[in-house]
């Protein structure tokens, strides 16, 4: 597992995958199977042409489209999701949206809350890739829950919106995590 960051999410992330056993280094897409992208949305223009080829890799995309580091403007992606945006620029690879709406705090320490895991909502076009990212999300201690086909990558980033206001806005802070529960 690769990991290409420009932030506190691939850290906290890094840290999870190589505690469950999963090995990381920004320079390894060429060697592994998957990697995670996880950079500032203003940064993708700069990045994405960096990262070589990537056909038939696994991108774990964790982007939120803001423009800025005030986390208060989306991106007018068109009505697109930053997922979206992305696999049409790497048509070759398999995108998988997930950890886009897990705070980098909660990365850098436990997705467990008082015995439960936070989802991860995973969205993506490729089943065996999601299947994939699923089994990755389980390894790290987390609940995937399948939020349906790429285009639904779009209503997962609002989520992350939703959670951002809640968090920054509202005022509890990140330590907090999306709790789906079924009956």
């Amino acid at each position: 597992m690769a990991t290409i960051s420009t932030g506190h999410m691939g850290t906290g992330l890094g840290r999870q995958f190589a505690a469950a056993g999963h090995g990381t280094c920004s320079e390894a897409i060429a060697r592994t199977d998957a990697f995670l992208l996880a950079v500032n949305w203003w940064d993708i223009d700069e990045v994405l042409p960096q990262l070589g080829d990537v056909g038939g890799k696994i991108l774990i995309d964790c982007t939120n489209p803001y423009t800025d580091n005030t986390y208060s403007t989306p991106a007018d992606l068109g009505g697109h999701s930053a997922g979206e945006v992305i696999q049409e620029r790497l048509p070759g690879a398999r995108l998988v949206k997930a950890w886009n709406h897990v705070y980098a705090q909660i990365v850098n320490s436990s997705p467990e809350f008082g015995g439960e895991p936070a989802s991860m909502l995973i969205a993506s076009d490729d089943a065996e890739a999601k299947e994939a990212v699923a089994s990755l999300a389980r390894d790290a201690g987390y609940d995937p829950v399948d939020a349906g086909p790429l285009w639904s990558a779009f209503n997962v980033e609002k989520v992350a919106t939703v959670m951002t206001t809640i968090a920054y806005v509202v005022g509890p802070g990140a330590n907090q995590a999306l709790k789906i529960v079924g009956r």
